[in-house]
């Protein structure tokens, strides 16, 4: 078993290696972390799982073990249960960041900072005043892609080819996937692999400096925001198929709430920019109307 403790940006992260013991450690560490929920994916960046962790942390978290529990650990444990995001065999990749001393580095933190000061997510997604709209825009995209990407990471497992043969949303919906390189055309892709060439295709999109330009004083091309609308559109689909194929999964690891509330923020942030065509928000539209009030 190798522990290791450091501090990044004034937060406690923990590297646990093959180790099925790593919450008495935790333990030890109490009073160390303060970790609000939005900082999962920032945690997750720093960490390395072996295997046997996942299912002792998911116990943890339900309540299955007799270990003390302190509400600070809990985006860190949920971190560590995220294995597949470090799995080299998946198709989930460490989260994109923004540049530190950049426009968009600050418009993050303070979308962040918004987040975490409880604020009505309808407020949160608003434009600061004087902030240039596509900043903000490529700002959320590069945020929800993270997210959204950590949220399918953990149904890797149980979304397989056997199970979701077809990419769907339920029996009514069906997802094909076209890319105009080497899917010419739409093409019926069992869901693990149309959600593989979705985030592919999306990582090369958000890397392109000529899309989402990140020097000072280069301008944003005219159709960013139709290439932004077509990115949320398919992150969309994720959400779709992860709430009516895999949500029994999401409620037995105890992250429904998570997962609603990353929902509700996707939602109303293309809702308050008119992002995605109406018709696009068909499948999820009783659910919607039920949690986005």
């Amino acid at each position: 078993m190798k522990i290791s403790a450091g501090a990044f940006s004034s937060k406690y992260f923990v590297i646990v290696e093959n180790s099925v013991n790593s919450l008495a450690v935790l333990g030890e560490l109490n009073g160390s972390l303060s970790l609000a929920i939005s900082d999962i994916a920032e945690v997750t960046s720093f960490i390395q799982i072996g295997c046997g962790v996942t299912e002792v942390l998911l116990n943890f978290c339900l309540g299955k073990n007799n270990y003390s529990f302190h509400p600070g650990w809990f985006p860190l444990i949920m971190a560590l249960c995220l294995k597949q995001v470090f799995n080299k065999d998946k198709t989930f990749r460490p989260r994109k960041k923004f540049e530190p001393g950049t426009q968009r580095f600050e418009l993050f933190k303070k979308a962040q900072a918004s987040l975490k000061s409880g604020l009505d997510l309808k407020t949160v997604v608003q434009l600061p005043p004087g902030e240039n709209i596509n900043d903000w825009i490529a700002v959320h995209v590069v945020d929800f892609f993270n997210r959204i990407n950590l949220i399918y990471g953990t149904m890797s497992e149980v979304c397989t080819e056997k199970s979701c043969p077809i990419m769907s949303g339920g029996l009514k919906y069906e997802y094909r996937w076209q890319d105009d390189q080497r899917f010419k055309r739409p093409t019926k892709l069992p869901a693990p692999q149309y959600m593989s060439m979705l985030m592919d295709w999306i990582e090369t999109l958000i890397n392109n400096e000529d899309i989402f330009p990140t020097r000072i004083g280069v301008p944003f091309p005219k159709n960013f925001q139709q290439v932004c609308t077509k990115i949320l559109t398919r992150l969309f689909r994720v959400f779709v198929h992860v709430y009516i194929h895999h949500f029994d999964s999401i409620i037995s690891m105890g992250a429904e709430a998570h997962v609603n509330t990353c929902y509700k923020h996707f939602y109303y942030f293309i809702s308050e920019f008119s992002l995605i065509d109406q018709r696009e928000l068909e499948p999820l539209k009783e659910m919607t109307e039920k949690i986005c009030h």
